[in-house]
């Protein structure tokens, strides 16, 4: 059992527009492919594509897929169904695809 408080090393900070205005994060997935990572948030999916060097793949161009909240209503997890769709579920265990191609 671990006692007391874990250390947490921030790695990279979201630099995108608009992002923090969707509400808190929920999950983050890589594509089959490696190339894209997809992250859920209350209110959309936001693409990142592979930077073209290093590692700072939150500070990379991204898409905003705006979700439907009346439909999606409060969003759980996301998963790659294959390396252009997406399924996205929801508390009522309802789920949705999302079309992640370009």
């Amino acid at each position: 059992m671990v006692q007391g408080k874990l250390t947490l090393k921030l790695v990279r900070a979201i630099t995108q527009p608009g992002f923090y205005g969707d509400g808190n994060t929920l999950f983050l997935r890589v594509a089959p492919d490696g190339n894209t990572r997809a992250v859920l948030s209350y209110t959309a999916v936001w693409l990142f594509e592979r930077p073209a060097e290093g590692d700072a793949w939150l500070s990379a161009p991204s898409r905003r897929l705006p979700l439907d909240v009346g439909a999606a209503r409060q969003v759980e997890a996301i998963a790659w169904l294959d390396p252009e769709t997406l399924i996205v579920t929801n508390k009522q265990r309802d789920w949705f695809e999302v079309e992640a191609k370009n």
